[in-house]
């Protein structure tokens, strides 16, 4: 593969680094090793989003991701429960940053409604429980 390369028969683009060998993506890795890299500059278009409702999700989760409902995998620096809010709209997207749109997951359930395979039927089902969560939150307010 890396003399086919070199000889101009293969790019070692995406498409055909999915399918090399381990030994070939070994090889390659290896020819692409540096000591250090340079930077780079991009703009970032960042959308602020309310602290009030990320804290407000972080409390409502209790600790527990909402989406498979296991206890945070770790502790944050600060002491609290690790879990991370996930806008089932995207704001990208022009979706609310709203207490009924945001729910608390573990970093697994995050990447999930993000990257998997299954991530629309995932982030349909976080929709669907978003209602009963904010009805428990609602019960647990108004009886304390």
């Amino acid at each position: 593969m890396i003399s086919a390369r070199r000889e101009g028969e293969i790019d070692l683009d995406d498409d055909f680094l999915a399918e090399a060998s381990m030994d070939e993506l070994r090889r390659v890795a290896l020819l692409k090793a540096r000591g250090s890299l340079p930077p780079k500059t991009r703009n970032v278009l960042y959308r602020a989003k309310s602290v009030a409702i990320h804290n407000y999700v972080l409390r409502r989760a209790n600790g527990r991701c909402e989406g498979c409902m296991a206890a945070a995998p770790f502790r944050a620096g600060d002491g609290r429960p690790f879990l991370e809010t996930h806008h089932t709209t995207r704001v990208a997207d022009g979706g609310p940053d709203h207490p009924r749109k945001v729910i608390g997951l573990c970093p697994n359930c995050h990447r999930r409604a993000h990257l998997s395979q299954d991530s629309e039927i995932f982030n349909a089902s976080l929709i669907m429980k978003l209602p009963k969560l904010e009805a428990a939150a609602k019960r647990a307010t108004t009886h304390s």
